[in-house]
């Protein structure tokens, strides 16, 4: 088994810590048994201003690294979809406005689901969301990094709210989820039920 960690570096929050050092990251374990899949292109990211206005077009002298040829010269060339995406994905966590966006809430005392928009209905009931509600964004990179290009399924041990799973159908891919809280199963099936294929990996 090989392994490949990342870090999920949310911008807008962090994690209070006393006085210490502040958490503001989840690291992700990327693993695969042989070769991995990784579908570059789907998640290529923008180029530094650094890159664009220092090195690329450039001519890169006597290198023996991997972009080298025997040591002759080679040109830093810029990829027209961007660059290949670091292990740091920054991406903001559904705290504050941000979440109020994508999240879904249950309302224990009229047994509903229902979306922000509708809080203020609800502003004397028991409200219950899930703590650790993951992003669209940060769900869909991930599934469209590795997905292979036939017969793939996004496993999905612990649902949550369904942020995986409404991901993997908004991209066309097959999913298996599982998830033993009940009020969780509720707020998962209506933010799947929400989501539309729009687009498809291959």
């Amino acid at each position: 088994m090989n392994k490949r960690w990342l870090i999920w570096h949310y911008t807008n929050k962090n994690v209070a810590s006393l006085n210490f050092w502040q958490r503001s990251h989840e690291a992700i374990i990327c693993a695969w048994k042989d070769k991995p899949v990784f579908n570059r292109d789907d998640v290529r990211e923008p180029y530094t201003e650094g890159f664009l206005n220092g090195a690329a077009g450039k001519v890169r002298a006597g290198t023996l690294s991997r972009f080298g040829k025997n040591g002759k010269k080679t040109i830093y060339n810029a990829h027209e979809g961007g660059a290949l995406p670091r292990d740091v994905i920054k991406i903001p966590a559904l705290a504050g406005g941000a979440g109020m966006i994508e999240r879904w809430f249950l309302c224990k005392t009229c047994d509903d689901v229902f979306q922000p928009r509708e809080l203020k209905k609800h502003k004397k009931h028991e409200i219950m969301k899930h703590p650790t509600q993951k992003p669209f964004e940060l769900s869909r990179k991930l599934i469209k990094s590795a997905m292979p290009k036939k017969d793939g399924v996004v496993l999905v041990p612990f649902v949550g709210t369904g942020s995986e799973c409404a991901a993997a159908k908004e991209l066309g891919q097959s999913y298996i989820g599982f998830e033993i809280n009940p009020d969780y199963v509720r707020l998962a099936e209506r933010m799947i039920d929400t989501k539309k294929i729009v687009a498809k990996l291959f």
